[in-house]
């Protein structure tokens, strides 16, 4: 064999070897994921980040999105795909955030509950609302209505209502609740919206990320090119995690002309199959 074909061979097959220990990447649609470096049992029921869209995910449609960096008003698509959160810049991959001892083992608990086919019922699944950062990231999108003071975003799936007050402050007694309380502000033109008052009855994903009542949530809202809509998210949960953390994700804007698609839990929630004859209480 030349010396330049073995070579060549040589090369590939270094190459392979190093592509086969990788961590597996999920082609769109895959039901588990397996975290870098974690034990079998630990594979995750979302795809990773940057797997694509799932089913109701962002169009391809070319659109034009308002002049105005300021109006965000629009019917949104998820352009990633729903996903386990992951702090921000391990795109490609999924990456633990700074879970406490606590919060670890109660997520790594629910993932393996979930593989074990013994899933652990949360809000979403005994259709109860299933929590801010969890609509957010759903893959059915949601609908933005802007007014000078009021942003009022439309979850198309189960039908939640988010109401931010622009301007606003916190009330100084504060019921703790499923969506928590949200305000805003405008720093040039990017929002800026602070969320505290949470129960512990919700998720921060699909997966079972875990919060506390003390979760303090700060979302910042642009426009970039391409007619997407970035939100950089901060979890700040000192009860749950070593440090506040930040994730990304990205929304595809298109105009409101055509009504929202009906996705009702009670009526259409496929997964509760999953738990037929079984406690539907919800545990955290």
């Amino acid at each position: 064999m030349p010396k330049a074909a073995w070579v060549a061979a040589v090369t590939l097959g270094l190459v392979a070897q190093a592509l086969a220990q990788l961590a597996p990447r999920p082609a769109p649609g895959n039901q588990f994921f397996q975290p870098p470096g974690e034990p079998p049992s630990h594979k995750l029921l979302s795809p990773v980040k940057g797997a694509g869209p799932l089913g109701g995910g962002a169009p391809v449609a070319p659109v034009t999105p308002p002049v105005d960096p300021r109006d965000f008003e629009g019917s949104y698509a998820n352009v990633i795909g729903y996903n386990a959160l992951s702090p921000a810049g391990t795109a490609g991959r999924w990456s633990a955030p700074p879970f406490n001892a606590q919060a670890e083992k109660i997520f790594w608990n629910r993932v393996e509950m979930e593989n074990a086919g013994t899933p652990v019922p949360d809000a979403g699944i005994a259709c109860k609302p299933m929590g801010l950062l969890r609509a957010m990231n759903a893959e059915f999108g949601w609908q933005m209505m802007q007014a000078p003071d009021r942003l009022t975003i439309l979850i198309n799936e189960d039908h939640l209502v988010r109401r931010i007050r622009i301007g606003g402050v916190h009330p100084r007694a504060l019921k703790p609740g499923y969506m928590g309380d949200s305000v805003a502000h405008w720093d040039g033109n990017t929002l800026v919206i602070d969320s505290t008052g949470f129960n512990e009855r919700t998720w921060l994903d699909f997966d079972g990320t875990p919060h506390s009542a003390q979760l303090r949530v700060t979302e910042r809202l642009r426009r970039i090119e391409g007619g997407l809509l970035e939100i950089l998210t901060t979890i700040d949960d000192p009860a749950m995690y070593r440090y506040p953390w930040t994730t990304r994700n990205l929304w595809r804007w298109a105009p409101i002309t055509e009504a929202a698609p009906e996705i009702i839990c009670e009526e259409n929630d496929l997964e509760l199959s999953d738990y037929t004859g079984k406690d539907l209480q919800v545990h955290h």
